[in-house]
């Protein structure tokens, strides 16, 4: 097994994130340095970041309804709040992307670190499901540009789809397949909106349902086959 996967199996970090470590040169394996591409197997001491790892036997999956306030981090910065406080679980969990700070919904939560290297990686296609309320009436034009994509930040957005569902409270719903860092107030910004809240519903077909904010749940044998399959 890669050194990549081994460490991103065992529930440490990402696949992508276990990379940087390695090229950070802070992985030893039976007390070498380990680097980037090299087999192990599972007899081997594995020391990352001086902590030794194996591989967990149980992959746990976990959808939290997310409230204000808390980062979508796994290590707190500065005594700040962070989504991994509002989940009993023994083994070491990560989120699957990010959900910022000032927004809540839908957080997918595991220690499977293969599966969410994939459904974080660019070339996954998971539609996400917002709800998202801006300070001033939507202008159609406006709509119309940010679904066919617009410049953010060098590069053009990838297209979406918008749907109104109030005209009077300004309440839009926003489907994207992209996840940029709060790429959605980034893009009603640019076209002089500002976001009063946004709420994320759905990964795909996994919905956030009647679930109470700051309350979890454990995904169903179903939908853990569905993100295996995307």
């Amino acid at each position: 097994m890669r050194i990549n996967k081994f460490i991103a199996n065992s529930g440490y970090c990402s696949r992508r994130n276990a990379d940087l470590l390695l090229e950070q040169g802070k992985v030893f394996v039976n007390g070498k340095l380990a680097t980037k591409g090299i087999d192990i197997s599972e007899n081997d001491e594995v020391l990352v970041e001086g902590k030794k790892i194996k591989l967990e036997e149980a992959k746990k999956y976990y959808l939290l309804n997310k409230p204000i306030g808390y980062s979508s981090t796994a290590k707190a910065q500065f005594q700040e709040k962070i989504v991994l406080d509002l989940i009993d679980s023994k083994e070491r969990i990560y989120p699957v992307g990010r959900l910022d700070k000032d927004s809540f919904g839908l957080l997918l939560l595991t220690n499977d670190g293969d599966l969410a290297f994939r459904l974080t990686h660019p070339s996954h296609n998971v539609e996400k499901e917002y709800i998202v309320k801006v300070d001033k009436t939507l202008k159609e034009s406006d709509l119309k540009k940010l679904s066919s994509g617009i410049m953010l930040e060098g590069k053009i957005t990838r297209k979406a789809r918008f749907e109104m569902l109030d005209f009077k409270s300004n309440i839009v719903k926003v489907f994207l397949k992209e996840g940029r860092n709060r790429q959605i107030r980034k893009m009603f910004k640019t076209l002089g909106y500002n976001v009063i809240s946004l709420e994320r519903i759905a990964f795909g077909k996994i919905k956030l349902g009647k679930l109470k904010l700051g309350n979890y749940r454990e995904l169903s044998k179903e939908e853990i086959e569905y993100l295996r399959s995307l």
